[in-house]
């Protein structure tokens, strides 16, 4: 009975004050009350288990809600914005190659250094590194920070430098979509059928399987069901908890946060050194490159890119690749990752 009191206590919580931070206007409120409050409940040691297959079914919504981005249209886009698509790729391989050097250097095994050093895929990284057994409060905290430094730097400098502010009726609102319920659960369910049974011969990480069957029956067209935006809400706090629940208080923890804000701050400033070299070279305006960069918060950066009448298309564009090419590094990571895992045991 007290156990279903705490279940009840803590996702009441997340369910209100990441309400209260998506009504104010916070970028990702959902997912980021739930985690604050989760990281709150972490400290108070007041906190709840879930079995491997509730977490299993919830990556699956995660990972569909990722792959939803993506559509047969998506790659058509792409042939626009070939030399700045060189440039964002070489700026994620560039921030993730210095982050995990010095997550290395901090003396982190080479598992936990490559998820927490990820610039970006917050939420595959956080089920991945559970999946593989990583040092999990590190790779939580890590992208925690790194997420909530993009999303209040970038919007914070650009009030500062440029001297531009919001007026109420310039304010873009995401409409709230919802769609027959019965087909999502339809096809949610049907993949984690197909999971359990190949999890009988490999040992499929979750959010990995959800995302790539994700993009085959997105980009294919095979399939035209969305996840809309309720099950998005549904899947957000229950990420946020999970990131927060992850998250072990002890002597560590203070080093790991001070280690995780450095990361994070190397990450923006690689964006920025890029997006500056990047105006020089290819003539693309440096607000445009700034959020096309940005290390996280895809949904922050389009919102500003909105709110200040810039190239919209151009950094959705880049986000959405961005995202794409993490997932994918995530996915053959998670691959490479599981099997030296089960070489070592065996």
């Amino acid at each position: 009975m007290l156990k279903f009191f705490k279940v009840i206590l803590i996702f009441g919580s997340c369910i209100a004050f990441g309400g209260l931070l998506a009504h104010i206007g916070i970028p990702a409120g959902w997912l980021l009350g739930s985690t604050l409050v989760s990281i709150v409940a972490s400290i108070k040691k007041v906190n709840i288990n879930t079995p491997s297959q509730v977490r299993a079914f919830f990556s699956i919504i995660v990972g569909l809600a990722i792959a939803g981005a993506v559509n047969s249209d998506s790659f058509a886009l792409i042939e626009m914005y070939h030399y700045s698509i060189i440039l964002i790729t070489l700026s994620v391989l560039s921030m993730w190659f210095v982050s995990y050097h010095y997550f290395r250097r901090q003396k982190y095994d080479v598992n936990s250094s490559l998820l927490a050093s990820l610039p970006g895929g917050m939420s595959s990284s956080i089920l991945l590194a559970d999946s593989l057994n990583c040092n999990k409060s590190l790779v939580a905290l890590s992208q925690i920070i790194r997420y909530i430094t993009s999303i209040f730097i970038f919007p914070l400098s650009f009030y500062a430098f440029f001297l531009l502010e919001f007026h109420d009726n310039e304010i873009p609102t995401q409409p709230f979509i919802l769609h027959p319920f019965l087909p999502q659960l339809l096809l949610i369910v049907s993949l984690y059928i197909i999971l359990l049974i190949i999890k009988r011969f490999y040992n499929f990480t979750p959010i990995i399987f959800a995302i790539f069957m994700g993009f085959f029956i997105y980009a294919t067209g095979l399939v035209e069901i969305k996840i809309d935006s309720l099950l998005r809400i549904v899947a957000q706090v229950f990420l946020g908890w999970y990131a927060g629940s992850q998250i072990n208080i002890n002597k560590e923890t203070k080093t790991i946060v001070i280690i995780a804000i450095k990361t994070a701050l190397i990450s923006v400033a690689m964006a920025v050194i890029f997006a500056i070299i990047g105006t020089y070279i290819l003539g693309i305006s440096l607000m445009n490159l700034l959020l096309a960069l940005a290390p996280g918060g895809s949904d922050a950066m389009t919102f500003l890119a909105l709110a200040f009448n810039l190239d919209v298309l151009f950094v959705s564009i880049h986000q959405v690749i961005r995202i794409l090419f993490l997932n994918m590094i995530v996915a053959g990571l998670g691959s490479f990752l599981t099997k030296r895992k089960l070489k070592k045991s065996s």
